[in-house]
């Protein structure tokens, strides 16, 4: 792994060496803290975040990505992935109240704002 996340429900995705694989930790309980297993969630990425909130961000360094359906330990996979728009991502990552941030290839620092299940 070259990229590990952690959720508030202990949702914990990565990115994976080489392939760019996005990947989810299924099998996580309070008995089992290491979880079971990865789960493929898609392959090309550069960055994958997972908020409080269970939505999961990802880049593939042109284009930044949504999660459609929240992702949990009963629906890992979630729907699909859904690119909302074309900017070149070099970094991701989720804060306090699904609020997302990332930095652009020109230097921009910006803030994804008003995020929640059904505004993305």
């Amino acid at each position: 792994m070259v990229k590990v996340d952690v959720g508030y429900n202990a949702q914990v995705v990565g990115i994976e060496e080489g392939s760019g694989n996005a990947m989810f930790r299924t099998g996580i309980t309070p008995e089992n803290v290491m979880g079971d297993d990865w789960s493929v969630l898609g392959s090309g990425y550069t960055d994958v975040t997972m908020c409080a909130n269970g939505l999961m961000w990802a880049t593939n360094g042109q284009s930044l990505q949504f999660r459609v359906g929240v992702v949990d330990m009963e629906n890992a996979q979630g729907t699909e992935w859904a690119e909302l728009d074309s900017q070149q991502y070099t970094s991701i990552n989720c804060g306090y109240r699904a609020r997302l941030w990332a930095t652009t290839t020109d230097g921009a620092v910006l803030r994804r704002t008003n995020v929640n299940s059904f505004n993305w």
